[in-house]
């Protein structure tokens, strides 16, 4: 063949596709969001925020009727004062904090979980002026 060292890379990243990283069991009607993922959740946005030396309350709770779609949720608060720094320019740090938060949280348990991180309502009240 003409590119050897091509086919072999390409055979070695379809094998690591048929072995996925993480529990698909969503997929297939497992149980994806409980208590024990809310839990992980909390303590990872905690310990974040404290590595940040960001001084804040971290509130969670499951939704069971998220708006989108039929999957539970992971809602996450951030309450304290001033926080708007963690919500930076057009929200980039909260997406940011939400996206690494989801990265540690799936690779602790094992599993990808839906989840959305909130700084002092900021996503409530922008989804309220998108409305309008």
């Amino acid at each position: 063949t003409k590119y050897p060292r091509r086919k072999a890379a390409l055979f070695f990243r379809l094998s690591k596709l048929t072995k996925p990283a993480f529990n698909l069991g969503f997929l297939f009607g497992g149980e994806v969001v409980n208590e024990d993922s809310l839990a992980t959740t909390i303590t990872v946005v905690e310990d974040l925020l404290e590595k940040m030396r960001v001084r804040a309350t971290v509130e969670g709770k499951i939704d069971v009727q998220p708006p989108a779609n039929d999957q539970p949720l992971i809602l996450i608060d951030i309450k304290g004062e001033d926080l708007s720094y963690l919500i930076g320019r057009h929200s980039e740090t909260l997406n940011a904090l939400q996206y690494i938060t989801s990265l540690i949280v799936g690779r602790e348990i094992g599993h990808w979980v839906p989840l959305q991180i909130d700084v002092q309502g900021f996503r409530k009240r922008r989804e309220r002026q998108l409305h309008r």
